[in-house]
């Protein structure tokens, strides 16, 4: 089935940048560099830095 692209506000679809748009990104970043016909690669998504957390009790 072929669909018509159809603009939308970006935060309809990806809500929050870390778990929506990173995720989404990081599955389809393939598709995303045919299209734009540019290499992309995958890199290491970034950990949450649990020292502080672990050493003063709360989230930073």
């Amino acid at each position: 089935m072929i669909g018509k692209i159809e603009k939308v506000p970006l935060r309809e679809i990806w809500k929050h940048e870390t778990h929506d748009f990173t995720k989404w990104l990081q599955d389809n970043i393939d598709v995303l560099s045919d299209v734009i016909n540019l290499f992309l690669t995958n890199v290491e998504r970034e950990k949450k830095d649990t020292y502080l957390e672990k050493t003063f009790g709360q989230s930073f």
